[in-house]
């Protein structure tokens, strides 16, 4: 991604690389958390609970991850803003 996001940065007029390498950072690592297979995590611990014979199915996992996924995409996206705000890239 880091060819792609220099190319954004370069054509589009985005005033800094290192605000979109955290976007898409922070987004691509806390996005995964919403499904069970969206990072290796969730796979891990899906597949202990089956194991031990604890049935979650998608719609439960999908449903338990909404808040904490949202909340920790808007925290992100709240400390993006405040570094690009004060100037830190």
């Amino acid at each position: 991604m880091a060819y792609v996001l220099e190319n954004i940065v370069k054509f589009a007029g985005v005033p800094a690389l290192s605000i979109m390498v955290w976007a898409t950072s922070l987004g691509t690592d806390i996005g995964g958390n919403f499904t069970p297979i969206g990072a290796s995590a969730n796979v891990v611990a899906y597949t202990s609970m089956e194991k031990k014979g604890v049935i979650i199915g998608w719609a439960r996992w999908i449903k338990l991850a909404i808040p904490a996924t949202f909340i920790a995409l808007t925290v992100s996206n709240i400390g993006i803003w405040v570094k690009y705000i004060m100037g830190f890239y």
